[in-house]
Order: structure tokens, then C-alpha cells, then sequence
């Protein structure tokens, strides 16, 4: 549960409660509570989907894990709802938090997109100016990093990796785009509470012909260029700043 990390961005310092302590702990006990991917919680009897980004807590259980006020807890929770931080839903007994807007910030896919992008630009900008017969040689070297990214992103079965020279052949096989695909899909793989099976079959077996790497890819969503787009406007405005 204390394992991985979330991430933090500098907009944050554009708060106007950024000069208030108990309202910055708040803010960072809300990111780390929250769900990386969604899980089943038993409540009221039955079992609960708890989306990505959301969990189950309670007044008392925020004033006794941070050692504020319940009734401050209260007001700062309703300021974080009033700014569209987050959504509440209130029961009973206990109430869900949901962080708006975590995958578009939290989600690692589009750490790893990023990644990509900015791969396929220094590529464009090599072939550019390097000769044709370098192109090649450069063109093998991307490969190589990117599967080196595969193999170190995927989870040892236990404790060892098989077969890399023939997971990197099929690898290797796959378009410019399908590996892309590729190291999101190894990324949610990695994450889940699956037991692993060695790469090579993560590609091709009897029971996933077509390669059980595809069953991982991320769904994005319609507007997902769009997010992007505005989020590296965001990027570029914090930079400025600085």
C-alpha cells in the first residue's frame, strides 16, 4: 500500500492556500489515499469498484491519520470541492474522495507517450542531417533503446527473465507504433497483481496468437491529443515562470 509515488506540479504554488499548512498536508494525504488503479472494496455488504484515483475514508480517518480537526478537515475538503480538486460522495459511515482529473495527471501512459514523442523527434531531426547509410544504423539503435525500456519495465518471473535474443527478434518485428503500444501495455502489465509470464510468450502463445501484450494497451480517451495538447501548454507556462 506505502509502495510507488505520485506527482506534484508546480501550478500547485498558484494556490491561494499554498501558505497554509494544514490545507498543503490535506492536499498530499488526498493524492497518496488515492487508488493507482481501480480495486474492490467490501462496503454495505457487497463489493464496491473504487475507481482509479478515488478512495474510501472518513472524517475521523482523515483527522486521525493527519492530526487535524474534524471540523477543519470538513472545510478544507469543501474548499478542495469548491476549486474542482475533488468530488465527494457521502455515506452513512464513510464517504469517496475522487481526485478530478488524475489521469491527466497522474497516469503514467502519458509520461511514457511523452517519452516517445520526444524519441521520435530527436529521430526526425537525425535523419535531417545525418546520411542515409547513418540513418540505418540510427534507425537499429532507437530499437534497442526502446526494447531496452521493455525489458527493464517487465516483471521478472520468479526473480529471472528468459529468452531476451528472442523476445528482441519478435519485438524488433513490430511497427514504430505497435511498439509504443507496446511499452504502455508492459507499464499496466508491470503494475497489475498478475503473475507474469516470460516475455517471450508475453508476444505470442498458443492461448494469445496475436500476442497477450495487446490485451494490455490503454484505452485513451476520444480527447486524449487534446489533453496532451493542453497539458504541455501547462508545462510550458511553469517553465516560463521559472
Amino acid at each position: 500500500m506505502y509502495e510507488g509515488y505520485v506527482k506534484f506540479y508546480r501550478c500547485l504554488l498558484k494556490k491561494a492556500w499554498i501558505n497554509k499548512p494544514e490545507y498543503c498536508s490535506l492536499w498530499v494525504y488526498c493524492l497518496l489515499r488515492a487508488n493507482h488503479k481501480e480495486r474492490e472494496v467490501f462496503l454495505d455488504g457487497h463489493a464496491k469498484p473504487i475507481l482509479a484515483g478515488s478512495f474510501v475514508t472518513s472524517r475521523s480517518r482523515i483527522s486521525m491519520d493527519t492530526g487535524i480537526e474534524p471540523s477543519k478537515v470538513e472545510r478544507i475538503l469543501k474548499c478542495f470541492e469548491s476549486e474542482q480538486q475533488i468530488k465527494q460522495q457521502g455515506f452513512t459511515k464513510y464517504r469517496i474522495i475522487s481526485i478530478c482529473n488524475w489521469s491527466k495527471f497522474q497516469d503514467n501512459k502519458q509520461e511514457i507517450e511523452q517519452q516517445m514523442n520526444s524519441k521520435r523527434t530527436a529521430s526526425e531531426q537525425q535523419v535531417n542531417t545525418n546520411k542515409n547509410d547513418k540513418n540505418v544504423k540510427n534507425d537499429k539503435n532507437n530499437i534497442s533503446a526502446s526494447f531496452d525500456s521493455f525489458w527493464k519495465a517487465y516483471p521478472a518471473r520468479k526473480g529471472k527473465k528468459i529468452g531476451k535474443p528472442e523476445t528482441q527478434a519478435l519485438f524488433e518485428k513490430l511497427s514504430a507504433q505497435e511498439q509504443e503500444q507496446l511499452l504502455m501495455a508492459v507499464s499496466r502489465y508491470a503494475a497489475s497483481t498478475d503473475y507474469p509470464v516470460d516475455p517471450i510468450r508475453f508476444f505470442k502463445s498458443r492461448e494469445y496468437p496475436r500476442g497477450l501484450w495487446r490485451d494490455w494497451i490503454p484505452e485513451l480517451p476520444a480527447d486524449y491529443q487534446e489533453q496532451q495538447k493542453a497539458l504541455m501548454e501547462e508545462y510550458e507556462k511553469d517553465a516560463a515562470w521559472q
